[in-house]
């Protein structure tokens, strides 16, 4: 049995996030620790980790008899130490390594493809005192599902 929609959704930005990395053009390596299970988040981690999770109702945007359309609420949030030498100029690069990566593109989607809609991008530093500056992209993601027949 596949995945429910939702969690492919959730994968599929994680997998766009793990291709985040110096060598293919980014300005961070901030894809070689990427999650999706909470269980595994680092309050403060010893190097920067992004952590995929949803956030909100799951909801079915548009449908006909052959598709549907799934949105997902999705936080992608990226914690980076505070004693990194510049952490601050990091987290920046870091949301711009994050957007890029989701290219978010308009228009109509396939099957199997998703779009991401980005809400907003913040930068946190010391979110609750923790020892990291936080990045936190906010979007909603729509994947295009064909119905059983």
């Amino acid at each position: 049995m596949t995945a429910p929609a939702s969690w492919t959704l959730i994968e599929a930005v994680a997998e766009r996030m793990r291709a985040i990395k110096i060598v293919d053009g980014y300005y961070t390596d901030a894809g070689l620790d990427v999650i999706t299970e909470t269980v595994d988040h680092q309050d403060e981690p010893k190097a920067p980790q992004i952590t995929v999770f949803t956030d909100g109702s799951l909801v079915v945007k548009d449908e006909t008899r052959k598709w549907a359309d799934i949105e997902v609420p999705i936080v992608i949030q990226l914690r980076i130490p505070i004693s990194s030498r510049r952490a601050q100029r990091s987290a920046h690069e870091a949301a711009a390594d994050i957007m890029a990566a989701l290219n978010p593109r308009s228009g109509q989607i396939s099957v199997d493809e998703f779009k991401a809609d980005i809400e907003s991008t913040d930068i946190v530093p010391r979110p609750f005192g923790a020892a990291v500056i936080a990045v936190q992209v906010v979007l909603r993601a729509t994947l295009r599902i064909e119905k059983p027949v």
